[in-house]
């Protein structure tokens, strides 16, 4: 949940706080599918997936996707974004990468391949990267 959270928190932000240069590597764009995805894990039926969502519903005191990520207004609070996500990643779709992309005007995107979610973070190749963009390269 950390690029979701970080977005959650970036475009709650006063007006005149910015920060330079924010990465998310293969973040989810919807929070519910999140949560569902969960319970799906965890075997839950249908009445108890309801009664999860209003109860982290009621602790957050917001609808579940007012923390969409694809729904972050970033506009002027980041100077750049890179979204990078991999065609093959099977624990948060390419679709949502994809979303959040589209979303977030100005935003870059980088596609992977062939590294799903996990590997995508210890790629030393896309580390160089990443570590390039946000030196403003």
């Amino acid at each position: 949940f950390g690029g979701a959270s970080t977005v959650f928190a970036l475009s709650n932000l006063p007006n005149g706080h910015q920060v330079e240069n924010l990465v998310l590597i293969g973040v989810p764009s919807k929070m519910e599918r999140v949560l569902n995805d969960a319970l799906d894990t965890m075997g839950a039926p249908k009445a108890v997936r309801r009664k999860f969502v209003q109860f982290v519903e009621r602790k957050v005191k917001f609808p579940i996707h007012h923390a969409d990520t694809a729904k972050g207004d970033l506009n002027g609070k980041v100077g750049r974004i890179l979204v990078v996500h991999d065609e093959e990643d099977h624990l948060v779709p390419f679709e949502e990468g994809q979303a959040i992309f589209e979303a977030q005007e100005g935003a870059c995107m980088l596609v992977t391949k062939k590294l799903g979610h996990f590997k995508l973070m210890k790629n030393p190749d896309l580390i160089q990267y990443v570590a390039r963009f946000l030196r403003g390269g």
